[in-house]
């Protein structure tokens, strides 16, 4: 009898807690910051519960630097502008959206030390620094951006990208336009990846490049277009290839030297480019399509 009542509190106890909504686990915390009437995001983000998801609506014009270093975070633009920075700092799962980024400093948002977030609708232009700079083994799927003109107001940043990977970092990018920025638009290096569909990417200062690989980067351009130079060197890789319906273009001539890689598959269109594939280097240029497997030096 002890038994067979020990075996229907446990059938209880479990149909008790089966019977919780799973939503309740994972409650979401939610705050409103208006800038506007003297409110802070960064106050905001130490207030609530660390434990449980936050989201931060943001309204008016905010002069803070941000840093997060909770993860399930999300800051969100209900026509919120940012004069300052948001450092993602070892911090997973975080969302950036609908929001202008504009610090006069320094870089626009930095995901550092694993940190994982999406960055999406947001306009990321004229910082002082980098528009976004991933380093230290990050990631980020960054989709719907602008990245336009960023190290252009700060003489002493001249090396300023629209977009920087580095130190084992990635990004998964989507629909982006990046262009006007002090050094490149796509910048990716250290054993970094960055992959691209769809972003639209164009040099900012005369003589440098659209995109530039180095030092062990891996770049994958589907269905994107290039305005400008694009270059790969030192033990990198480049691949370019279309998406349905929409083709890769690249306008500007393509530099492949230092023990680099560039496959450019079957439909790329080259526009009055150049190629240099550094024979003497070991790099490696193929292009699908040809018999030779050789890509051509000049597309009139």
């Amino acid at each position: 009898m002890m038994a067979q009542a020990k075996q229907r509190l446990v059938f209880v106890l479990v149909l008790l807690f089966a019977s919780v909504p799973a939503i309740a686990l994972a409650e979401r915390d939610s705050v409103i910051v208006d800038c506007a009437r003297g409110r802070s995001i960064q106050d905001a983000l130490g207030k609530k519960n660390p434990d449980r998801p936050l989201t931060v609506v943001i309204r008016g014009a905010c002069t803070e630097n941000v840093t997060i270093q909770r993860d399930d975070v999300t800051l969100e633009g209900d026509g919120g502008i940012i004069t300052g920075g948001i450092a993602i700092d070892a911090a997973r799962r975080v969302v950036v959206t609908g929001l202008t980024i504009m610090n006069p400093a320094g870089d626009g948002v930095t995901v550092t030390n694993g940190g994982s977030a999406a960055i999406s609708n947001n306009h990321i232009d004229d910082n002082a620094g980098y528009g976004i700079f991933l380093r230290h083994a990050s990631f980020a799927i960054v989709n719907n951006n602008t990245m336009l003109r960023n190290g252009i107001t700060n003489p002493t940043t001249v090396d300023a990208s629209g977009i920087g990977v580095s130190l084992g970092s990635m990004v998964r990018a989507s629909q982006n336009q990046i262009g006007g920025n002090a050094n490149t638009g796509i910048e990716v290096f250290d054993n970094s990846t960055y992959r691209s569909e769809g972003d639209v990417v164009a040099i900012g200062t005369p003589g440098r490049s659209a995109v530039d690989i180095f030092r062990a980067g891996y770049v994958d351009l589907r269905g994107a277009t290039v305005n400008g130079r694009v270059d790969a060197s030192q033990q990198s890789q480049l691949q370019v290839r279309n998406l349905p319906g929409l083709p890769s273009t690249i306008t500007g001539d393509i530099g492949v030297s230092g023990l680099s890689l560039l496959r450019l598959r079957m439909g790329v269109v080259r526009v009055a480019s150049n190629l240099s594939c550094s024979t003497v280097s070991f790099a490696v240029c193929t292009c699908d399509g040809f018999p030779s497997s050789s890509c051509p030096a000049n597309v009139p």
